[in-house]
Parts: C-alpha cells; structure tokens; sequence
C-alpha cells in the first residue's frame, strides 16, 4: 500500500461510519410516543359541538333567544326598547364673564441706601480681631478706610455681617445692608 491509499481509507471509513450511525439514527431508534389518552383502555371519542343558526343581525336580539335570561325579563325589556324616547335639554344658564383684575404692580424695593450710599470695595481684618471697611462715596474716586462706629457724610459704620456685607446706618437709624465689591 501506498502512502498517499492510507488517508482516503480512512476518509472513506469515516463517510461509512457516519452513514450507519444516520441510518441506525432514523431507522432503528423509534422516538418515543405519548400514549392514546382514554379511560379504562378506550380511547376519547372526538366530540363536536354545532353552532345555532343566527338569523340575520338587522333583525336579532340576543336576548330574544338568550336562554338564560327569563321569559318576564325578556318581555319587560322589549316593552322598554319599544317605548319611545324623550329627550330632556335643559336650557343652560347665561354665562358670567367677571372682569379680571390685573395684578397689583410691586417694584422691587430701592437699591440700599438710595442714591448717595457708599460703595464698598472691601475689608480688612486685623490681627486683633478689628475689622476696617474700605470704601467711596459716590462722586469721589479716593476710597476711604473706616472702623465700625465712625461716620462719613451721613453714614456710619456699624459691622460686618456674614463676612461679605457691611452694615451701615444713615442720620435717622435705619441700617442698610451693602454687599462688599458691589451696589
């Protein structure tokens, strides 16, 4: 034999393997079946049912022919069906149309300190504790250095609050609340 004979041998070993395993696969082998159902060996006869002829439905009312439903509900229902139909409309009221009231117009309050408050530009916090506002009045480019109870033209420094604004107070007590580097 041949070198080359040996592989298309056992090509040719394997197709004839492969066609018995096929052929004992659909032939030999049986696949398993469900048994017949039935009682006590018989099988169930198939049951049909037939429907009842429906006449046409221009015509047809279920429960003319309902089975279920009495003869004396039947009757009262057709006398009801029968009965001509009135139609009640009532007349509707005329409409109200109320005036609407526009919103009351709120301007929001005036800028703090009206036109002539300060415009503070920073702070500074001293070592001890003490705190200097720097600040300039409107009309003036020179900043000024305040410490709190100290006055300028009207306003006097009272604190800061909230470390970004400073509290000042005009000739009359009312105390404004200006935020620093703002207006």
């Amino acid at each position: 034999m041949s070198l080359r004979a040996e592989p298309l041998l056992a090509v040719a070993a394997g197709l004839v393997l492969a066609g018995v395993a096929a052929w004992w696969w659909l032939n030999v082998l049986e696949p398993p079946r469900a048994p017949v159902p039935g009682y006590r060996g018989a099988a169930f006869e198939p049951l049909s049912a037939a429907m009842p002829p429906i006449g046409p439905f221009e015509a047809f009312y279920v429960n003319d022919d309902n089975p279920f439903v009495s003869w004396r509900e039947r009757e009262a229902e057709k006398k009801r069906l029968q009965q001509p139909v009135a139609v009640v409309i009532k007349p509707r009221p005329p409409a109200r149309i109320e005036p609407i009231k526009p919103p009351e117009l709120k301007l929001p309050p005036p800028k703090s300190g009206g036109g002539d408050a300060p415009k503070v530009v920073g702070f500074t916090k001293r070592s001890d504790g003490s705190v200097d506002v720097l600040f300039t009045l409107p009309g003036e480019t020179r900043p000024h250095l305040m410490k709190p109870g100290e006055k300028a033209g009207r306003w006097t420094f009272t604190a800061i609050e909230d470390g970004n604004v400073a509290v000042f107070a005009d000739e009359t007590g009312r105390q404004y609340r200006l935020v620093i580097g703002g207006r």
